[in-house]
């Protein structure tokens, strides 16, 4: 018997017993979802960090339905190395991932997310779906719109998965100046590569640059995320994530990281960068010795540590 759970969201007998691992008839390719496995290995997501959007019949020819939906998943656990996938009941148990045809990238539609396209094809005319992601052995199933933990998103001919608005609706991302020595500017290298006759230098590779700076290890082990924003061209910016620079010390209570701008317009004499994290909704942007952002011209590296401007305004500020 087939029971409403929210919206549009059907759940029928197989999809109990499916989510549940009992399932004897699932015996596909891949491990079904086991909600509450003593092993812990299955989970539950209802801290929207995977989310099915839609999902609806694309058509059905010659005894064969093609089937397309969208899935959210968060920026900061795929920072964390997660990927989105999603699990397909048809009779037996498979994942998208292995059809053939991988999930593909859409523009992002909600701050914070990125969103992904799935299509599956199947000679069955009802199919279910779970959106899930692994991250250290643990794989975490979608039920944030589907609070009922033993159920799947049923997909058929009138069985379709409108999109909610409301639902793992990020707030607006806040932009705030860092003032508290949180992140810090260090260097970059090496400015651009030059001849003697003052010419930048690209390989076939492009124009690269190496910039270090530091996040407060009470921030990145709270889990922010250090990030470089950058422009070549006033107006224009863009940021990358940055990584812990292990081969560099950092001051006591301090994390290095680093990021490297490769870009390719050789007629940029300048780049203009600011160190930044990420923590939830809020991004802070290192402020502690300059109002604005750090200037690298097309000839010199830019060192905190031996550049007097610099060095007296940071000794001030931070350690």
């Amino acid at each position: 018997m087939k029971r409403l759970v929210s919206l549009v969201l059907l759940v029928s007998t197989a999809a109990f017993t499916a989510c549940g691992g009992s399932d004897p008839a699932s015996t596909g390719t891949v491990t079904p979802p086991s909600i509450g496995k003593a092993d812990g290995s299955d989970r539950a997501d209802t801290s929207c960090q995977i989310v099915l959007r839609t999902a609806k019949t694309a058509y059905c020819s010659g005894g064969i339905c093609v089937y397309i939906g969208e899935v959210d998943i968060s920026k900061d656990i795929v920072h964390q190395g997660a990927k989105a996938d999603v699990l397909v009941y048809d009779g037996g148990w498979s994942r998208v991932s292995q059809s053939g045809t991988p999930l593909h990238r859409l523009p992002d539609v909600v701050a914070g997310f990125e969103r992904y396209q799935f299509t599956l094809t199947s000679t069955a005319a009802q199919v279910e779906v779970i959106p899930y992601y692994e991250l250290n052995g643990v794989r975490s199933f979608d039920h944030n719109r589907n609070g009922d933990v033993f159920a799947n998103y049923v997909v058929g001919p009138n069985q379709y998965i409108h999109d909610d608005a409301s639902a793992c609706a990020k707030p607006l991302v806040i932009d705030r100046g860092d003032h508290d020595c949180n992140v810090i500017m260090r260097s970059s290298a090496p400015g651009f590569a030059v001849n003697e006759n003052n010419e930048k230098q690209c390989s076939s590779m492009g124009c690269f640059v190496l910039v270090a700076f530091d996040v407060a290890s009470s921030k990145a082990q709270a889990g922010a995320i250090a990030r470089l924003a950058y422009s070549t061209t006033a107006g224009n910016w863009t940021s990358i994530t940055a990584y812990p620079d292990k081969s560099a010390s950092a001051p006591a209570g301090f994390v290095r990281y680093s990021a490297s701008i490769t870009f390719y317009d050789t007629s940029v004499d300048e780049l203009r960068v600011i160190p930044m994290f990420e923590a939830g909704n809020e991004h802070f942007f290192d402020n502690n010795i300059t109002s604005s952002h750090y200037i690298i011209g097309a000839v010199n590296d830019w060192n905190v540590q031996t550049d007097p401007r610099w060095k007296a305004e940071l000794a001030q500020r931070c350690r």
